[in-house]
């Protein structure tokens, strides 16, 4: 199927929705699901602060750059043979969430990474395995001993 500005249009909305997230990070969403931790230098609030503006700008960067183009762009041919892996990665990121408080956010990194490593081609166990570690090892260095942070799940393991 073609489709006129499709590359546009997509940038337009996905650059919106960047924005929106971001915007609502920012406007509350945050302040009223993180707690104070006592003991943290820093507010806990600080750094999904600092992520959501960023995604904010980010989204209004990509939003600005699909109205630019929008109209100089030719129509091109849609392959829709992605969309499993999108679907893949939304579901990935939603059984994350869930397993994350449950299993602990470790184990779940794990299998999440390594799903996410499969759903774009890794299927060798060695380069998968590393992948899967070396992703929660790093995650879990920087959260909880280089920032203070506390993980969710089996006692923030």
């Amino acid at each position: 199927m073609k489709l006129a500005n499709a590359a546009a249009r997509g940038d337009i909305l996905s650059g919106a929705v960047l924005v929106v997230i971001g915007a609502a990070g920012l406007l509350g969403v945050v302040d009223a699901q993180v707690q104070e931790v006592a003991g943290f230098s820093s507010h806990a609030r600080l750094y999904p602060k600092i992520l959501a503006a960023l995604l904010a700008v980010i989204g209004a960067g990509i939003l600005a750059g699909g109205v630019a183009k929008r109209g100089k762009v030719p129509a091109v041919e849609v392959d829709w043979t992605g969309m499993g892996r999108v679907v893949g990665v939304l579901a990935g990121g939603c059984a994350f969430a869930l397993l994350a408080p449950l299993a602990g956010f470790t184990a779940a990194t794990v299998l999440a990474t390594g799903a996410f490593a499969v759903i774009c081609g890794v299927y060798r166990p060695l380069p998968l395995a590393l992948v899967s570690l070396g992703t929660a090892l790093a995650i879990r260095v920087v959260a909880v001993e280089l920032l203070g942070l506390t993980l969710p799940g089996l006692g923030s393991v």
